[in-house]
This record gives structure tokens, C-alpha cells and sequence, in this order.
């Protein structure tokens, strides 16, 4: 009895850790939508469209940090179907770890472009 009230509170906290991941991606991708309206006007500057694109990776990358503790604590303490959520867990752990270096890379692209751009006068 104790363990099943256990696994319902488990079970809750990592509901609520997924919820809050989304919420993250929710936020992201509203904050770029308002960047992108706010540069829209200005002649499509470069540099405002690489700046939301980095706002919108940073909260990405969060998020997905949040969806995939979600998905380790379920598998971990929940689930008991054998190797079935193991590797469930490996396929979404990898997918997280190549979404996170397709992130990086645009990034340090990012990065680089801002640091070629001369200021404008």
C-alpha cells in the first residue's frame, strides 16, 4: 500500500517536471514568435532572425532536459515492463543527445556570423 501511494507521487512529480518542460517550450516559442514580429519590420535584418533562433534554441535545450528526466524517472522508479522501457529510455536519451549537438552547432554558427557582421552606421 505504501509503495503504490510511493509510485502515485512519483508518477505526479514527474508529470509535473514534463508539464514544466512544456511550459519552457511554450515560452520559447512565443518569445521568438514576439521576435520575429519585432524584427519583421526592419527589413528582415539578419541579425534579428539569428537572435531569435538563438532564443528559441536556448529554450529548447532546456526543455528538453525537463522531458527527458520526465521520461527517466518514469522509466526508472514506475514501469516494470522488463527491458521494453529501458529501451524506450536509450532511443529518447539518444534522439536528446542528437537534437542537444544539431543545437550546439547552429549555435556556434550563430556565434561565428555575429562575430563576422561589421556594426552597422
Amino acid at each position: 500500500m505504501f509503495y503504490d501511494t510511493l509510485e502515485q507521487y512519483i508518477a505526479l512529480i514527474a508529470l509535473w517536471i514534463g508539464y514544466v518542460g512544456i511550459a519552457i517550450v511554450l515560452f520559447g516559442v512565443l518569445g521568438s514568435v514576439f521576435k520575429f514580429l519585432y524584427y519583421l519590420p526592419s527589413g528582415h535584418s539578419e541579425e534579428g532572425f539569428a537572435r531569435m533562433r538563438h532564443f528559441l534554441m536556448l529554450y529548447l535545450t532546456i526543455s528538453l532536459d525537463f522531458l527527458i528526466a520526465k521520461d527517466i524517472i518514469l522509466t526508472l522508479s514506475i514501469e516494470r515492463e522488463g527491458y521494453i522501457g529501458l529501451v524506450q529510455l536509450l532511443l529518447l536519451v539518444t534522439v536528446r543527445i542528437f537534437l542537444s549537438y544539431f543545437i550546439h552547432m547552429e549555435e556556434s554558427f550563430l556565434d561565428k556570423f555575429k562575430s563576422t557582421r561589421k556594426p552597422r552606421k
